[in-house]
């Protein structure tokens, strides 16, 4: 997957391609770099899993908490550039495409 847009940066720059594999939705973690289709658009896009079910919702959501069971909450690297949970909230687990688990450039 190419990478699109300033959101992942420094991590990932436009331009950047990675590979996702597929995971079952149990073995997510934070900090795991995810493919996942943006509940608003359907487009795919990638972020960081920044919380997970049963974890504390981060404050830069705003909002105080636990993450539901069965969600994350994905969140850029670049927070100024980026369209994430702070703006379409948690995301299902199960609706993440893959793990990102390569960058080739």
């Amino acid at each position: 997957m190419k990478v699109v847009g300033w959101s992942m940066e420094p991590t990932l720059a436009p331009g950047s391609e990675v590979i996702a594999r597929r995971v079952p939705p149990h073995s997510l973690a934070i900090g795991d770099i995810v493919v996942v289709p943006a509940p608003d658009s359907g487009q795919l896009i990638i972020k960081r899993i920044a919380a997970i079910g049963g974890t504390p919702s981060p404050a830069a959501l705003g909002a105080a908490g636990t993450v539901p069971d069965g969600m994350v909450v994905l969140l850029g690297d670049n927070p100024g550039m980026s369209h994430d949970s702070r703006h379409f909230g948690s995301v299902p687990a199960d609706r993440v495409v893959g793990r990102v688990v390569r960058q080739l450039r």
